[in-house]
């Protein structure tokens, strides 16, 4: 309760509009100066230190045409050449990538299913691609593909591996394992999960002890923690072992197999979409919810984005009631950097007012404050009980 009157919340900063139908996907780029939607309404991308839309190639507004609805998408950043690569997949198992700075576009068509396949999920190795270096892209589709790309700073991309799944698995989430290329695969259905090698697409282990259903996978390694959207709630569970850890009790949930979760904060926190017009954040050790982030109006707003910065944390959310014009809400609050022994960091720039040998800083003051108030009253309540 304390935290949610005096704690560090986040703070609308942006409302984003644009998309004509429901958001698919959302994301943020890796130095959280664009944000995308993509959806029914296609592909929208707007600066976010203006809020103007930024120009992409022309997309058609077909809703009704897969080839023109996205679903997933994900970025790159290329240091020393400081271009910015969106990625997006659609519902016609088609991969296309942007480079922002040149316009130029890339599509991978890879129809080996004569119908129609979404792209489920995309994922990057690393935001940030060092000089000389490749980016490195999975993509899984409702066709129970997994694929693994690279991509050059020149825009030129190479398969690795290809791995088709069984019947009985259907990939809807796929992540990078950290600090390899190893591939995590999640199973909408079934309770599998399963890790490939990233070099050559074999099988590393599969493990079928998973919830029943994970609609939407976050993965916490560092914590092994991997949080889903399991129908009706957010859940997390031991990433080691599958063992369930918490649930989260939201909103009830009106439909049931869509909705996006996402660790944030250094896994301290769990953002989960809703069907009712906000995005709840929960604290992952207690299971609190600590705030709802609000949309400008009555929707379904099922898919978050999330971005570290230096100095912030964001978040944003989507519209994504079909049929109807959808915005993208950006929130935002300052990120606390813990000091030795997991202090809070008191002596930052902005907390600092001056030095006398020692930080004087505004939270110090405050403190004072505080204290000289609390003396004051105690002075005038024993003072009042004298003249009595």
């Amino acid at each position: 309760m304390f935290q949610r009157f005096f704690g560090n919340s986040y703070k609308k900063v942006a409302t984003l509009t644009g998309p004509r139908n429901a958001i698919q996907s959302v994301s943020l780029s890796v130095d959280g100066i664009f944000a995308s939607a993509s959806g029914y309404g296609g592909v929208t991308i707007w600066d976010l230190r203006t809020s103007e839309i930024f120009s992409t190639p022309h997309l058609p507004y077909e809703p009704n045409d897969p080839k023109h609805v996205y679903c997933s998408s994900a970025w790159l950043f290329f240091e020393g050449i400081d271009k910015h690569v969106f990625i997006v997949g659609n519902m016609a198992g088609e991969l296309s990538m942007w480079s922002l700075e040149s316009g130029k576009k890339v599509q991978v068509v890879d129809n080996q299913d004569p119908s129609n396949h979404q792209v489920m999920s995309i994922d990057v190795s690393d935001l940030r691609v060092a000089p000389g270096h490749h980016g490195r892209i999975v993509t899984s589709t409702s066709n129970r593909l997994i694929a693994v790309w690279t991509l050059s700073s020149a825009m030129e991309i190479t398969n690795i591996f290809k791995v088709n799944l069984s019947a009985d698995f259907l990939p809807r989430t796929v992540k990078f394992a950290q600090g390899t290329d190893n591939v995590f695969a999640f199973s909408k259905m079934g309770r599998s999960f399963l890790q490939l090698h990233g070099q050559t697409g074999d099988f590393s282990w599969i493990k079928k002890d998973g919830p029943q259903e994970m609609h939407c996978v976050s993965v916490d390694e560092r914590n092994d923690l991997f949080a889903a959207w399991t129908g009706q709630r957010a859940e997390i569970f031991k990433l080691s072992n599958s063992e369930q850890v918490r649930a989260f009790q939201g909103e009830v949930a009106l439909v049931g197999n869509t909705k996006q979760v996402a660790f944030a904060e250094e896994g301290s926190k769990l953002v989960v979409g809703s069907d009712h017009g906000f995005a709840e954040v929960f604290v992952v050790q207690s299971g609190e919810c600590i705030q709802r982030l609000h949309y400008p109006r009555k929707a379904l707003v099922q898919y978050v984005g999330i971005r570290t910065l230096p100095s912030s944390h964001i978040i944003a959310i989507a519209g994504s009631t079909k049929g109807q014009a959808s915005d993208v809400v950006v929130y935002k609050k300052k990120r606390r950097l813990p000091s030795l022994h997991n202090a809070p960091d008191l002596n930052t720039d902005d907390n600092l007012i001056f030095n006398l040998n020692f930080p004087v800083t505004w939270t110090a003051v405050r403190w004072c404050g505080y204290i000289a108030i609390f003396f004051m009253m105690t002075y005038f309540m024993v003072r009042g009980l004298f003249v009595l």
